[in-house]
């Protein structure tokens, strides 16, 4: 599985003045080839090669991604419509976007991680410490006055840890974090569990 941004993302990264400086790390996540560009050579490669059924997918983003545009922001948009039609989980922190989604009864990607959930997945493999989280990526999500998922909001990272389910894990790791959350029962919610 590679992280793909659609080029939706890039578009409303750099035409925000907010989110500039997210759209600089995005460049530059994809120039060290951190990050790829959701385009029709990945679809190709993704769908074995066939250059007929990367149209047909590609004609059915765009039908769901216009779709769901009409409701949503197009970075969202696109972003759940490539991932519903690839079958692929999908990030995004703007709940907002999925809960219109949801009433509206459109079908959403499976699961809909969010940063957090990236956070935890570091912690869980080893990646970032719990002081890391504490000191670096809260202080900074404060900064930028990004939402902070309720279980961490007043309180350390690992006590928080026992509240938060996380929707993206590390299968040869002892899972961390609560195993269930009132999103749990939603197709968007439910976790995937990495294995090599």
């Amino acid at each position: 599985m590679r992280p793909l941004v659609v080029p939706e993302v890039e578009l409303e990264l750099f035409s925000s003045k907010k989110f500039k400086k997210l759209g600089d790390a995005v460049s530059k996540a994809i120039s060290r080839n951190i990050l790829g560009r959701f385009d029709n050579s990945v679809l190709i490669e993704h769908l074995g090669g066939s250059a007929a059924a990367a149209t047909t997918v590609y004609a059915n983003i765009q039908s769901r991604g216009a779709r769901y545009a009409a409701r949503v922001g197009k970075g969202e948009a696109y972003t759940f419509a490539a991932a519903y039609e690839l079958r692929m989980p999908a990030l995004s922190n703007d709940f907002s976007a999925i809960k219109v989604l949801a009433n509206q009864q459109e079908s959403l990607p499976s699961p809909i991680c969010r940063f957090f959930d990236l956070v935890v997945l570091a912690y869980q493999a080893g990646i970032l410490t719990d002081r890391e989280v504490d000191d670096n990526v809260r202080q900074e999500l404060q900064a930028q006055s990004e939402f902070i998922p309720k279980a961490f909001s007043n309180t350390s990272f690992s006590k928080g840890l026992y509240q938060y389910s996380c929707r993206i894990r590390d299968g040869s790791k002892a899972c961390c974090g609560a195993e269930r959350d009132d999103q749990s029962d939603t197709d968007y919610g439910k976790p995937l569990t990495l294995s090599a």
